[in-house]
């Protein structure tokens, strides 16, 4: 599944702006953490949500700096 969704991944990038797809790429640490708890019963312990919660926030906050100035 993951190397099918890099795939993708890989051709959305070259239709779409990167800022466009960026959400997606958050939403596979998420889904990753769900498809592991699930098929496997492994939960993330605390360090590795704290981990994820950083990456979102970082990603989140490089958008809202890169947003476009409003005329």
């Amino acid at each position: 599944m993951a190397t099918v969704a890099q795939l993708a991944l890989i051709i959305a990038l070259g239709r779409a702006r990167a800022g466009v797809l960026m959400p997606f790429l958050y939403a596979q640490i998420g889904f990753g953490a769900l498809a592991g708890w699930l098929l496997m019963g492994d939960v993330p312990d605390t360090l590795s949500w704290i981990g994820m919660a950083l990456i979102a926030a970082c990603g989140v906050a490089s958008a809202w700096s890169h947003r476009a100035p409003r005329a």
